[in-house]
C-alpha cells in the first residue's frame, strides 16, 4: 500500500499561510480524492504516489529562455502547467496530469533545465516538479517545498 504523508486543510485561515495537517492516506483514498476532483469514478484506476520536491518559476527571460511565452514542448506559457527534471521525464509523459494534494491539479507541459547554478557550481536537478506563477514575486514567496506528495494514474 502505498501512502501520501501530507495534505493541506484550509481552515480559517490565508491562503499565504495554510494550516498544514499530517495525515496518511491510503491508495484507496487517493483513488477518492481523485474521484472528487475528476467528477468521475476513479475506483478502477492503478494510482500511484510519490515524494517530489517543488519549486516555483514565471514565464521571464531571467527564468526560462529568450522565448518565455512558449515552454520547451512548445506550448503556451500559462498558469495550470509545471515542468518536470530531466529524471522524472522516465515517468511522465507531456500533457500527463498530476494531482498535488496540497496544491491542486496540474498538466506536465514543460521541461526543468538539468542543472541550476549555486555560484559557480552546477547543481543537478532531479525529482522536482516546477509549478508556473503568474510572476517572479510570486514564485519567490512558494519557495521551496521538499517531501511533497504526488498522486498519478497509472497506465
Amino acid at each position: 500500500m502505498r501512502w501520501v504523508l501530507l495534505l493541506i486543510l484550509l481552515i480559517g485561515t490565508p491562503v499565504s499561510e495554510p494550516q498544514i495537517i499530517y495525515m496518511k492516506i491510503q491508495d484507496t483514498q487517493a483513488r477518492e480524492l481523485l474521484s472528487k476532483v475528476f467528477n468521475r469514478d476513479m475506483s478502477n484506476f492503478q494510482t500511484a504516489t510519490m515524494d517530489v520536491t517543488l519549486t516555483a518559476y514565471s514565464a521571464t527571460v531571467a527564468e526560462t529562455n529568450n522565448r518565455p511565452e512558449v515552454t520547451a514542448y512548445m506550448v503556451p506559457s500559462r498558469i495550470g502547467i509545471v515542468a518536470v527534471s530531466r529524471d522524472l521525464e522516465a515517468v511522465f509523459s507531456p500533457g500527463e496530469l498530476i494531482l498535488l494534494p496540497n496544491y491542486g491539479l496540474f498538466k506536465i507541459q514543460d521541461r526543468m533545465s538539468t542543472h541550476k547554478h549555486k555560484g559557480t557550481n552546477p547543481v543537478p536537478i532531479t525529482n522536482t516538479i516546477d509549478i508556473l506563477h503568474a510572476t517572479p514575486k510570486a514564485a519567490r514567496l512558494f519557495g521551496v517545498k521538499k517531501h511533497e506528495p504526488l498522486i498519478f494514474i497509472l497506465d
